[in-house]
C-alpha cells in the first residue's frame, strides 16, 4: 500500500477500517504472590513428594521491564519509544558485541532480530542500570537479563486456551543459547528432600541474605542430591553484573509425570554443559571490542547520565547507527470511557464492531479474541487506557499500535476472575497490539510450521503455584531507606523510624533484626537530615543509592549508632557582628556545640511563630546571623512577647573604622547601632572575641569554642540558660474525624469538659470548631496548641485525605499522639469506575442531617436554606475516591509522632444496618456521585449547572420520601456521645509520660520547590477566553479533553497539570538555606501576576507571566515565568521552560492576549513527591536549615 496513502487512512481509523488485530508485545500477567505463603509451600512439597512435578527457582534480578519483538520493536510496560527503550536497545547491541566479537555481532544481531519477528515471538528482559532509577543496589554493570519469551502466534490450534503462551524454562534457554542472550541461573529440584533443603535455607538466610552465599547455598543443595537436581548458569552472573544485594528467589511448580520430569532433569544438565561452555567462551571479564569509530559499540551510558539531557544523548547514538532507518513512534492517548477524534481509533467502539460482525469468517480468531478482552475491560469498568502509537521505519512502512494501560493492579484480579467463569484471553502487562487496516497484511508474519509444531508439553501446563521470596538486606534498602524518603523528608525522623518499625513488624522479622536494623534507620534519618556531601548529588529516591552508599560505609565505621537524645538549646540566639559573611562559621560552631536546629540570615525573616517554636522540644535552638547595620527593631518587636527566650551575643567590633575607612557617619552609624544593640531587652546578653569569627574552617572554630576562656564561659552560660527553660516534655494529643458534613462530630463535641474526659488541670483541653475560626485554620490552631503543651486539641471539622498532612504537621509540631474518630459500618462501595470507603447508607444518612438543619441557622453555612445542599456533602463523600476500607486506615495510622488506636463510634442502629437501601434512593445518590465525579474530572458530559439543580432536586426528593427508613438507620445520640467520651478519656490516661525525642520536625531538605500557586477556576477561566477567540487553542484542548483527570504526576500518561504553579526556586538550582532566608517571609502571602501570552507545540503548553514588581519579592530562578497547563505523556512539566527557544526555532506557537489578565497567586513552599504536595504554613515553622 503506498505509504502516504496509507498514513491517511491511519488519521481517521473507524472501526469499519480495521481488518485485525495482532498481539506486538505481552508480558506475564501480574503475579499475586508477593510474599512466600505457607500453604503454596505446602502443597508444593507434597506435590513433588508425589512425584507430580518439580520445583524451578531463578534469582530475582533487579531493574524494569523491557519486551523486544524484532527489529527495533522495544516497549516498556506501559509506552515505547522512551528512555528505558532506547537504553534497553543500546545495551543489548552492546551485549551482541561483546558475545560476538566486533566483526560479526550486527549479523547475529541481525538473524535473532529477524527470528523473533518472523516467528512472532516477543523477548522479555529485566533492564538493570544505575542511570534509570535505583532499586536494592547500584549494578556492578548496566545489562540485560532474559526473564520471559512469548510466542504470540500460539492460539487454539495448538492447545492453548487464548491466544499467545510463554516458552517454558527448557525452550527459553535453549532459545537463548542458540542466540547467546543472557538468560537467568536456573535450578531444577525434583526431590521432596532437595526442595525441603531449598526452603530450609531461605528460611536460614531470609533476614541476611546476599547473592554469593544463596548461591552457594543452591549449588549445594544440587551437588547433594545430584540425580534429583540441576542448574543451568546464566552468562551475566548475579554477584558479578548486579552485585551482593539480591532482591530475592522466584519458585515455579511445574507440573509433569515423573517421565516428564526425568526427561527435563536430562535435557537442563544437557544445557547445563552448554551453559558452562558459553559462560567460559564469554566470561564476566570479558569487555566490548570496538572498533575504531564505533560509536554504538564505544558508549558509554553512565557517563551519558551524568548530563541533563541524556535521552537526547541516548538518540544520538541510536540516530548514528540506524541512520535514516530508525524507528519514528507518535503518540496518542484516551481512556476507554472517553470520546474521541479521528486522530485516536476508539479501540471499545472497534472492538465492538468486530464482536457484533455476523460473517464470523470476517475476522480471524486472534482478533477476535483480543477484541472480547477489550469489551470485558469495558464491561467490567476498569480504568484502562489506550495509548495509540503510529509507527515509522524504512522497514515496515507505517503501523498503527496501540498500548493497553492497565492503570491499577486490582484489575488483574478482577479479570481474572471473571475468566473463571468465561474462558478468554490473559489479561497480560507489557499489553501492545497492532491494528491492521483494510489493505494491511501480516503475510510476513508465517510462521514455521515445523517449529510451531515443537511444543513443549510443560509449558501447557498453567504454574498455578508460584512464590517470590525476598531478601531483608533488599527490603530495607528499597522499602524503607529509599520508599521512606518521602516520610522522611516530609513528617520528620520519628515519622520515618514509625514507618521503618512498621514495615519489620509486617515482614514478620526476628528480634535480632529489629535490634539490628532499627539503630540503622535512626541513623540513615540523620544522614538525611543534615548537610550532604557536595560531591554526591541532591538525594532523591532517584539517587538515595550514592547516599545510602555513603552512609553504609561511615555507618559501619562507627558514626550515627548514638543518635544523641540530648535536648538542643531552646530559644533564639542572635550573632551580631560587623559583616555577616565572616560570621558563617561561626554561626554553625555555636549551633553545633548548642544542637540548634536552624540557622537563619536575616533578622527581618524571624516570625513570633520562630520563636515560640523554638522554644518546645520540638522546635530546637534557632539562630539568626544579623548584621549590626541591620538595626534592632526586629529583635525589640520579637521581644514585646518573647524577651525570656532571646539571647543576643555581640562579636567584637574593634575593626569597624577599618571597615567604614573615611566614611565617618557610616562609622557614627555603626557607633550608635552598637549601643542600641546592647540595650536590646532580652534574656541573656554576651559578647565574643573577634577572633572566634577568624579560625581558618568549622572544626578550628568549634576547637576556639571549647578552650578560649571568654568563649567557652559564653557557651555555657547559654547552655544554663536554655537549661532553665522549663518544658513540659509529656505528649499532647490530637483528636480528628476523618468524615464528612451530617456525621454528627459537632454533637460529639459539644459541652465537653477536663472533668468529663477524666482530665486534670494540668493539661490543657482545646476544641477547636472550623466553623468559627476565620483565617487559616490550621495556622491558628498550631499557635494555639504550641503555647499550650501537652494540650488535648479536638479538631471539630471535616478532615478528608487532602488534609491528613496539616493533621499530621500539628502532631509532629506538638510532640502529640493522633487520634482518628472512625464512624462504623465502613465497607469499600464500587460506583462506577471508582471505590469508596463509605457506602451510600453513611451519605444518606449524612444528607438527612443537613437537610434537617434549619435556613441559616448553621455556622458554615451547610443546612436546609443552601440551595446545593445534597452535592456539598456528596463533594465531600467523593474526597475519599479510590480509597479502599484498607487503605484510609492505613494512611490513617501513618499520621502524627505516634498512633492512639483509632477510636470507632456506632454509626448505625445494628438491627437496621442489615436492610437494604431502597432502589431508587440508590440510584438518586448514585448518579449524584457520578456527577460529581465528572466535575472532578472537568468532564463537560451532563455536569452543568441544569444537571446539578436536576440531580439536587432528585436526591432531596429520594431523601424526604426515604425519611423513615433513613432515620431507622442510626443509633440514639446519647450512646454514640457515651462511646466518644469513653474512647477519648481512656486515650488521654494512656499517654505516656514521654515520647522519643526522634520526634523532629521536617528540616528544610523538604522544601524541593518555592511557587506561587494559583487558583485553578481563575487561569481556566483566562484559557476558555482566549480559546472563544482563537480556533486553534480551541482544538488544541478540545483534541486534549480525553486526558483530564489522569494524575498529574504519572509521566506515562499525557496529562493536564492542575497544581498550577509558577516556580520561583527549585531545589536542584538553590540552596535550602537560601530557599528559606529569601522566601520564608512571603509563605501565605499574595501576589500579583498578568498572563501575557500562551506557548505551546504538541508536547506542551503553558502561560506566560509577567510578575508584578516589588522590592520584597525576588524575581523567580527561570528567565521564561510560566505556568504548565498540559504535558504530553513521557514530557516533563519542566521542559516548558524550553517553550520560549522552542518557538525561535519554530518547533513552538505562541499567541498573545489582546490585554493582559490579572491573577493572584499565594507563595507556599512544596514538597515534590510522587503528588506534588504543597506544605502547610505549619510546616514553615519545622523547617531547619544546616
Amino acid at each position: 500500500m503506498d505509504g502516504n496513502k496509507r498514513f491517511k487512512a491511519m488519521e481517521c481509523s473507524s472501526p469499519s477500517s480495521i481488518s485485525g488485530l495482532r498481539l506486538e508485545a505481552i508480558f506475564h500477567p501480574k503475579f499475586e504472590n508477593e510474599r512466600p505463603d505457607e500453604d503454596i509451600r505446602g502443597r508444593m512439597l507434597a506435590n513433588v513428594d508425589a512425584r507430580r512435578g518439580y520445583l524451578e527457582v531463578s534469582l530475582k534480578h533487579s531493574g524494569s521491564l523491557i519486551l523486544w519483538s524484532g527489529r527495533q520493536c522495544f516497549y516498556s510496560k506501559n509506552s515505547t519509544g522512551n528512555a528505558f527503550t532506547k537504553t534497553g536497545e543500546i545495551l543489548l547491541m552492546q551485549h551482541f558485541a561483546r558475545c560476538f566479537g566486533a566483526t560479526k555481532w550486527r549479523e547475529e544481531y541481525h538473524r535473532c532480530s529477524e527470528f523473533i519477528q518472523r516467528r512472532r515471538l516477543t523477548c522479555s528482559f529485566e533492564l538493570v542500570t544505575s542511570i534509570l532509577g535505583h532499586h536494592g543496589d547500584l549494578p556492578s554493570r548496566d545489562y540485560l537479563i532474559l526473564i520471559a519469551v512469548a510466542d504470540r502466534s500460539h492460539g487454539p490450534s495448538g492447545g492453548a486456551a487464548g491466544v499467545g503462551r510463554f516458552y517454558s524454562t527448557r525452550e527459553l534457554v535453549k532459545f537463548a543459547h542458540t542466540h547467546r542472550l543472557p538468560h537467568n541461573d536456573v535450578w531444577l529440584f525434583g526431590s521432596a528432600k532437595s526442595c525441603e533443603c531449598l526452603f530450609r535455607s531461605y528460611d536460614e538466610s531470609r533476614e541476611t541474605g546476599t547473592a554469593t552465599p544463596v548461591i552457594q547455598s543452591l549449588d549445594q543443595i544440587v551437588s547433594s542430591d545430584a540425580s534429583a537436581c540441576a542448574k543451568v548458569s546464566s552468562l551475566y552472573p548475579h554477584d558479578a553484573f548486579q552485585g551482593e544485594i539480591l532482591e530475592g528467589l522466584v519458585i515455579r511448580y511445574i507440573s509433569c509425570n515423573e517421565t516428564e520430569s526425568s526427561a527435563s532433569m536430562n535435557e537442563m544438565r544437557h544445557l547445563s554443559a552448554q551453559s558452562l561452555a558459553l559462560l567460559e567462551s564469554v566470561p564476566p571479564t570479558l569487555e566490548i571490542k570496538s572498533p575504531t569509530g564505533c560509536y554504538l559499540q564505544s558508549t558509554d551510558l553512565r557517563e551519558l547520565a551524568t548530563n541533563d539531557n541524556f535521552e537526547e544523548k541516548v538518540d544520538s547514538v541510536l540516530d548514528c547507527f540506524h541512520a535514516q532507518g530508525r524507528r519514528r513512534t507518535h503518540h496518542e492517548m484516551y481512556s476507554a470511557s472517553d470520546a474521541v477524534d479521528c486522530q485516536s481509533p476508539d479501540l471499545v467502539a472497534i472492538a465492538e464492531t468486530i464482536s457484533t460482525e455476523s460473517d464470523k469468517s470476517e475476522y480471524d480468531s486472534e482478533t477476535r479474541q483480543i477484541a472480547q478482552l477489550i469489551q470485558t475491560l469495558s464491561h467490567l469498568n476498569v480504568n484502562v487506557s489506550y495509548k495509540t502509537i503510529r509507527e515509522t521505519t524504512s522497514s515496515d512502512g507505517e503501523r498503527l499500535l496501540c498500548i493497553v494501560h492497565v492503570h491499577h493492579d486490582s484489575a488483574f484480579a478482577k479479570y481474572n476472575k471473571h475468566l473463571d467463569e468465561n474462558p478468554g484471553m490473559a489479561l497480560y502487562r507489557g499489553f501492545s497490539i497492532e491494528l491492521l487496516l483494510s489493505n494491511d497484511s501480516d503475510a510476513d508474519m508465517e510462521i514455521d510450521c515445523a517449529q510451531a509444531g515443537e511444543v513443549d508439553e510443560g509449558s501447557q501446563t498453567q504454574e498455578k503455584l508460584m512464590l517470590k521470596m525476598k531478601f531483608l538486606p533488599y527490603m530495607v534498602r528499597t522499602f524503607v531507606c529509599r520508599n521512606g524518603l518521602r516520610i522522611l523528608q516530609d513528617s520528620g525522623s520519628a515519622a520515618f523510624e514509625n514507618f521503618a518499625a512498621t514495615q519489620l513488624s509486617r515482614w514478620r522479622v526476628s528480634n535480632a533484626a529489629q535490634k539490628k536494623w532499627m539503630p540503622f534507620f535512626r541513623g540513615w534519618a540523620v544522614y538525611c537530615t543534615a548537610p550532604t556531601s557536595s560531591d554526591l548529588p541532591p538525594l532523591s529516591s532517584k539517587t538515595y543509592l550514592y547516599h545510602l552508599n555513603e552512609f553504609t560505609k561511615r555507618y559501619d565505621s562507627g558514626e550515627f549508632h548514638s543518635v544523641s537524645k540530648e535536648t538542643s538549646f531552646h530559644g533564639l540566639i542572635v550573632l551580631v557582628g560587623l559583616v555577616k559573611s565572616k560570621m558563617d562559621t561561626l554561626a554553625q560552631a555555636i549551633s553545633k556545640e548548642l544542637k540548634c536546629t536552624k540557622i537563619v540570615h536575616d533578622i527581618n525573616d524571624v516570625t513570633d511563630k520562630d520563636v515560640l517554636l523554638s522554644t518546645h522540644r520540638t522546635g530546637g535552638g534557632l539562630l539568626c546571623i544579623a548584621a549590626i547595620e541591620e538595626g534592632v527593631g526586629s529583635v525589640r518587636k520579637l521581644a514585646r512577647d518573647h524577651e525570656d527566650a532571646i539571647h543576643v551575643i555581640k562579636l567584637d567590633d574593634d575593626d569597624r573604622i577599618s571597615l567604614c575607612g573615611d566614611d565617618k557617619q557610616r562609622l557614627q552609624k555603626i557607633t550608635g547601632m552598637a549601643v542600641a544593640w546592647k540595650k536590646v531587652k532580652c534574656k541573656l546578653s554576651l559578647e565574643l572575641p573577634r577572633q572566634a569569627a577568624d579560625q581558618i574552617d568549622l572544626e578550628a572554630t568549634v576547637e576556639y569554642l571549647e578552650v578560649n576562656d571568654a568563649a567557652k564561659a559564653a557557651i555555657d552560660k547559654l547552655k544554663a540558660s536554655s537549661g532553665d527553660t522549663n518544658l513540659d516534655e509529656r505528649p499532647g494529643l490530637v483528636i480528628f474525624f476523618p468524615s464528612m458534613p451530617g456525621t454528627g462530630k459537632s454533637s460529639l463535641c459539644h459541652e465537653l469538659t477536663n472533668e468529663s474526659l477524666g482530665m486534670g488541670i494540668d493539661r490543657r483541653l482545646l476544641v477547636k470548631e472550623g466553623d468559627q475560626i476565620k483565617g487559616q485554620f490550621y495556622k491558628i490552631v498550631t499557635k494555639e496548641v504550641l503555647n499550650n503543651p501537652a494540650s488535648v486539641v479536638i479538631v471539630d471539622k471535616n478532615v478528608p485525605p487532602a488534609s491528613f498532612s496539616s493533621i499530621h504537621n500539628l502532631s509532629i509540631g506538638s510532640r502529640s499522639f493522633a487520634l482518628p474518630v472512625i464512624f462504623s459500618g465502613m465497607e469499600d462501595t464500587s460506583i462506577g469506575q471508582h471505590t469508596y470507603p463509605f457506602t451510600l447508607k453513611h451519605l444518606a444518612v449524612c444528607i438527612s442531617r443537613v437537610l434537617k438543619r434549619d435556613a441559616n441557622s448553621h455556622k458554615g453555612k451547610l443546612d436546609s436554606g443552601t440551595k446545593n445542599a445534597c452535592l456539598v456533602v456528596v463533594k465531600f463523600y467523593c474526597f475519599y475516591r479510590n480509597l479502599t476500607v484498607e487503605r484510609l486506615m492505613s494512611k490513617l495510622r501513618s499520621i502524627g509522632c505516634s498512633q492512639c488506636e483509632e477510636l470507632t463510634i456506632p454509626f448505625f442502629a445494628k438491627q437496621e444496618y442489615a436492610s437494604e437501601i431502597p432502589g431508587d434512593l440508590q440510584s438518586a445518590l448514585e448518579d449524584a456521585v457520578l456527577l460529581q465525579t465528572r466535575r472532578d474530572m472537568k468532564s463537560k458530559e451532563k455536569c452543568g449547572l441544569q444537571d446539578q439543580i436536576e440531580i439536587e432536586a432528585r436526591v432531596r426528593s429520594s431523601v424526604k420520601n426515604h425519611q423513615h427508613y433513613i432515620d431507622s438507620l442510626t443509633p440514639a445520640l446519647e450512646d454514640a456521645k457515651r462511646q466518644f467520651v469513653t474512647g477519648v478519656a481512656r486515650a488521654i490516661a494512656t499517654l505516656p509520660e514521654d515520647v522519643s525525642d526522634d520526634t523532629q520536625p521536617s528540616d528544610a531538605k523538604s522544601i524541593k520547590i518555592v511557587s506561587l500557586d494559583f487558583a485553578l477556576e481563575d487561569v481556566n477561566s483566562a484559557v476558555q477566553s482566549l480559546e472563544s477567540t482563537v480556533p486553534e487553542i480551541k482544538d488544541y484542548f478540545v483534541q486534549r479533553e480525553a486526558h483530564r483527570g489522569n494524575d498529574e504526576n504519572d509521566k506515562t500518561l499525557s496529562r493536564h497539570i492542575t497544581s498550577l504553579h509558577c516556580t520561583y526556586a527549585h531545589a536542584s538550582e538553590v540552596s535550602q538555606s537560601s530557599m528559606v532566608s529569601t522566601f520564608e517571609h512571603l509563605i501565605g502571602k499574595t501576589h500579583e501576576a498578568k498572563m501575557t501570552a500562551f506557548l505551546y507545540n504538541e508536547d506542551i503548553a503553558a502561560i506566560e507571566l509577567q510578575m508584578a514588581k516589588s522590592g520584597t519579592v525576588p524575581t523567580p530562578v527561570n528567565e521564561f515565568a510560566h505556568i504548565t497547563l498540559w504535558c504530553r505523556e513521557g514530557v516533563e512539566a519542566y521542559q516548558s521552560n524550553e517553550l520560549p527557544s522552542k518557538l525561535e526555532e519554530g518547533e513552538a506557537k505562541c499567541v498573545k492576549f489582546d490585554e493582559p489578565v490579572d491573577i493572584c497567586g499565594t507563595f507556599s513552599f512544596g514538597s515534590m513527591s510522587k503528588t506534588l504536595a504543597r506544605i502547610d504554613t505549619t510546616l514553615l515553622l519545622q523547617c531547619r536549615v544546616f
